[in-house]
């Protein structure tokens, strides 16, 4: 997993093992450039600060459901990937332009 910067924006790179420990250092970085505490961004969230704290320190208990709302406030984008997902992709590419 690395770093990377796009288009302006910030993402991170992962190669198919993120694990708490990488979205800890994403929320962390993206709250730190916005400027929020951990306080304000758990208002933002609609979770508590406790909250933010837990999953920054790796906490892996966290609910899913609550690290899904800190990242929405970041605006942080999780992508899902499989071996499916590029068959479907490749069948849908081969089925254009094609009448039924």
């Amino acid at each position: 997993m690395g770093l990377r910067k796009r288009g302006g924006g910030i993402y991170y790179c992962d190669r198919g093992n993120m694990d708490i420990t990488e979205i800890a250092k994403a929320v962390k970085q993206h709250r730190k450039i916005a400027g929020l505490s951990q306080a304000q961004l758990g208002r933002l969230a609609g979770v508590g600060k406790t909250a933010v704290f837990d999953l920054e320190h790796e906490k892996e208990t966290i609910r899913f459901d609550v690290v899904r709302k800190i990242l929405e406030a970041l605006n942080i984008n999780v992508k899902l990937s499989s071996p499916l997902s590029a068959v479907d992709d490749e069948a849908r590419h081969k089925g254009k332009g094609k009448r039924p």
